[in-house]
């Protein structure tokens, strides 16, 4: 069994080069938690647009062409599945408080688990948004530190259990074919599930294809990560790191590139192949030469113009 992982993130602009990777296999594992809406979809019961409308996404654009890309390879025979544990879960939860199962819901010790992560994954960010309202810049970046540790611990968990589902298909799949190929999207910072296999399938052949990489190469410039990932993947990757100066700048300059960043979905021409990438390069390599204080200027000097009074 061939396997390999595809790293991307949810741009338009990667579509094409998911495209040529999904073409070539037999099996396609989606990094979302399972939704018949998709298959009502494919099966002619839902339009695209009635599709995409009746899903929470931040990201409807990408949603949109994603899904047409993926009727078309249905209907040429992928096998496709959605696997993705931890947002089942959570909105498992979402439902059960809804229907008044809650209590008998969260007595999974697993579920439990998973609930526990989100809490404190979530009460960082309500404390980032509070501080971040105060405009006070170092109380922020020590806001942001903790969130993206909390984050980061929400990843870790996230990638133990889909791992653990992926190799449950797996051992599906390969009895049927031990020929098949098999693709298994993941975000760009879910390296851990390419290692993990690689190292659990000694059998197999698993290859990591990172869709960034070979999108800065087309274009001819140097893959860089922003800021905010790179603190988050310290934690992911569990350096032996406290609130250290170096900590401090990377928080720092991950406020100044979000305060940049452009948040609207942006679609590729013929001028410009990966709008959000080319972006995000420019704004990386801007706010990587940035010192704290530079950062601290820069940062209140955005955030007086978007939010005082």
């Amino acid at each position: 069994m061939e396997i390999n992982v595809v790293l991307s993130s949810h741009r338009v602009e990667f579509l094409p080069l998911f495209r040529d990777e999904a073409i070539t296999a037999d099996v396609i594992i989606l990094e979302e938690p399972p939704n018949d809406r998709l298959f009502q979809f494919f099966d002619n019961r839902l339009s695209n647009e009635e599709y995409v409308r009746g899903l929470d996404t931040s990201f409807p654009l990408y949603t949109y062409f994603l899904s047409d890309m993926l009727k078309h390879l249905h209907t040429m025979g992928k096998k496709i599945f959605q696997i993705e544990p931890y947002l089942e879960t959570i909105q498992r939860i979402q439902s059960a408080i809804q229907n008044g199962t809650f209590d008998e819901v969260v007595k999974d010790k697993k579920i439990e688990k998973i609930r526990d992560v989100e809490k404190k994954a979530f009460g960082a960010f309500i404390d980032y948004q509070e501080t971040f309202m105060s405009g006070d810049f170092d109380k922020l970046v020590l806001a942001t530190i903790k969130f993206s540790k909390a984050d980061a611990e929400r990843f870790v968990l996230r990638d133990s259990l889909r791992l653990e589902a992926i190799l449950k298909l797996l051992e599906e799949v390969e009895r049927e074919d031990s020929e098949i190929k098999v693709i298994i999207e993941a975000g760009s910072i879910h390296t851990k599930i390419p290692e993990r296999l690689d190292k659990l399938l000694h059998r197999d052949y698993v290859t990591t294809i990172n869709l960034k990489s070979k999108a800065s190469e087309i274009i001819g410039i140097e893959e860089v990560k922003n800021p905010g990932t790179q603190l988050t993947e310290l934690f992911i990757n569990r350096k032996n790191v406290g609130v250290d100066e170096k900590l401090r700048l990377l928080s720092a300059r991950s406020l100044v590139y979000i305060s940049k960043i452009s948040p609207e979905e942006m679609m590729p021409d013929e001028d410009n192949k990966f709008p959000h990438l080319l972006e995000e390069y420019t704004i990386t390599r801007e706010v990587s030469e940035m010192s704290y204080e530079r950062c601290r200027e820069e940062f209140l000097s955005i955030w007086r113009e978007r939010y005082r009074a």
